[in-house]
């Protein structure tokens, strides 16, 4: 049986839906290019691959981590202070951009400690790579 989703339209003021709609006239009607955009602070660069990676090996840590502690992701919202469907959206890879101050709080509440490292790789070995990036949970 599959489960149907329903939408629901976001609810916002009409200030927020003028801007919006103010937003998306300037976009329709200017088509700026992407050098622009960046330019005006309406866009910032796209995340490299390495990073993209990074962030996507460290949500799947911490989703393995939760299920490793048989913890509920409803649990693990609760003890963190964050929306469950914003959880399940930093698991499975959908929210790109969280803070560390958030996967530190999600590593707490999984009773883990959230360590970055960067490392350089020994430049006389074959390995070009400009930096290593290592996510652990302890």
């Amino acid at each position: 049986m599959v489960a149907k989703r329903s939408t629901k339209k976001p609810k916002r003021s009409a200030a927020e839906r003028a801007r919006l709609q103010e937003v998306r006239q300037h976009f329709q009607s200017e088509c700026p290019s992407l050098e622009e955009l960046i330019k005006s602070g309406d866009y910032s660069q796209p995340k490299t691959q390495p990073e993209l990676i990074g962030i996507l090996e460290l949500a799947a840590a911490l989703q393995r981590a939760r299920k490793d502690r048989r913890l509920s992701l409803a649990a693990v919202a609760r003890r963190a202070g964050i929306d469950k469907a914003a959880l399940s959206r930093i698991e499975n890879g959908k929210n790109l951009n969280p803070t560390l101050g958030t996967l530190e709080t999600i590593a707490q509440a999984l009773g883990a400690q959230l360590q970055l490292r960067i490392k350089f790789p020994d430049r006389s070995g074959p390995s070009k790579d400009r930096a290593l990036r290592a996510f652990c949970l302890d």
